[in-house]
């Protein structure tokens, strides 16, 4: 029977040492597994950067930065952000005689953030909604 140390030597010799860029390569697979998208979620996220490189960038370039910034930004539904879809609607429909209502809607809730309930922090640690007042005022 063998001894302890021959034991020892003989599994450290079958052992082979990874290299650091075998390591590097097993944790960069490991990662890109982990943060796999969904192909059909990968193409609507590039068909929305299409919208927004297409359209809504050279808007902003010709003047009209505060209304984009709100489209995008402030979740659908609010006053806001319904003000400044009606604002653009109007200046498409006057500018563009091919402009066609359904494809705007569709741009628009493509481009525009999911409303969310008024209590819960957006990622900015703002509410969406204006914060209710206290106090005697509020009764």
């Amino acid at each position: 029977m063998a001894t302890l140390e021959e034991r020892i030597q003989k599994l450290a010799g079958e052992m082979q040492p990874n290299s650091i860029e075998s390591n590097i390569a097993m944790i960069q697979k490991q990662t890109d597994d982990a943060i796999k998208v969904d192909p059909k979620q990968k193409e609507f996220m590039q068909a929305r950067q299409d919208i927004i490189d297409e359209v809504f960038t050279p808007l902003a370039n010709e003047g009209y930065q505060d209304m984009v910034n709100i489209i995008l930004s402030k979740p659908m539904g609010s006053e806001e952000h319904n003000q400044a879809v009606m604002m653009l609607q109007k200046m498409l429909q006057s500018d563009d005689p091919e402009f066609d209502m359904q494809d705007f809607k569709l741009m628009i809730q493509m481009v525009s953030r999911e409303s969310r309930p008024p209590d819960l922090i957006n990622p900015e640690g703002l509410p969406d909604s204006p914060p209710k007042p206290m106090g005697i005022g509020s009764l």
